[in-house]
């Protein structure tokens, strides 16, 4: 899977769990401070990602990811290794 699959299902899985409509600037959204996550967000977030690419995501894994961005490269990472 190219990076570029990664990232547009990885966004469509945070513009649902977030309910937006658009992708703008996405990128270095920060979960808590600009997408008012709470830790259920993000712990749902977490486990549509798993089941999404088949990846296992450890607690600690999950805790330093802090943009869209960065879990697309995460995942991207984890599926290419």
């Amino acid at each position: 899977m190219t990076r570029d699959e990664v990232k547009e299902k990885v966004f469509n899985l945070i513009l649902k769990q977030f309910k937006m409509s658009d992708a703008e600037n996405l990128d270095t959204k920060d979960f808590i401070a600009d997408l008012k996550a709470d830790s259920l967000d993000t712990l749902q977030l977490t486990m549509e990602i798993e089941e999404t690419f088949h990846i296992k995501v450890s607690d600690e894994e999950a805790e330093a990811l802090m943009t869209p961005d960065q879990v697309v490269e995460f995942v991207f990472k984890k599926l290419n290794n």
